[in-house]
């Protein structure tokens, strides 16, 4: 008999209820001397099909496995968060949803345990981002939809506004251009709501190098 924990090994119990482990078929429930405890459906000594499981430090994982190991859609409740989705080689894999106890919530893609691909973090404050993520970053394209209305849509690097990238205000200001570290960073053009705009350079979010400012009245501003 094999006992599965969340890091993918497997431990031989010594202790066993049964003469021969490939005589466990059908549906019934272990319980290792750990403490660990599985209820369900079994193949050849093995968990297979849909069952619970119940590690001895509290996790619980219901839903599919195939020989021995998570394969398909199941639910795993840790102390301080929730997996709901898909699994492979014991792994979440393919679509899934993670909500977490402080009100933060991904849906989206998962390779390999992490968050890759396309998906939807939302923030328990009301901020929402949409786009693309790899490794558990943010991480390629994706758009940034503030609680208070205000929108940032471009490039990412390691969760930070990095590259090219639009950001608009809910008061109709509109920024287009470079960013760098989470902030205006290179060249970029600002729009204000009364038409007059800056185009030129920017240093951490603050105009600053060569440009050209046109005012509401069509005064025009060259230089540095």
């Amino acid at each position: 008999m094999q006992r599965t924990t969340e890091e993918n090994i497997h431990l031989t119990i010594v202790e066993r209820d049964f003469e021969n482990e490939s005589d466990i078929n059908n549906k019934g429930v272990f319980n290792w001397s750990s403490g660990d405890y599985y209820e369900g459906s079994w193949k050849n000594g093995k968990m297979h099909g849909y069952g619970t499981y119940i590690y001895d430090y509290g996790i619980c994982y219901q839903g599919n496995w195939v020989n021995g190991i998570k394969s398909g859609h199941g639910i795993i409740s840790y102390n301080d968060k929730t997996y709901e989705g898909y699994w492979n080689e014991d792994k979440k894999n393919g679509k899934g949803s993670m909500t977490w106890s402080n009100g933060i919530q991904y849906q989206g893609d998962w390779v390999q345990n992490k968050t890759t691909g396309k998906g939807i973090l939302t923030w328990s404050n009301g901020d929402k981002y949409e786009g693309d993520f790899h490794e558990n970053m943010i991480e390629g394209k994706g758009k940034l939809t503030y609680a208070d209305g205000n929108i940032y849509e471009g490039d990412w690097h390691q969760g930070l506004k990095h590259g090219n990238g639009k950001f608009t205000w809910t008061d109709g200001r509109v920024y287009i251009g470079e960013y760098k570290n989470d902030k205006k960073n290179g060249k970029g053009k600002h729009t204000w709501p009364n038409g007059s705009t800056y185009e030129g350079e920017f240093k951490d979010c603050i105009i600053h190098g060569n440009g050209k400012m046109t005012y509401e009245n069509g005064d025009v501003y060259e230089g540095s």
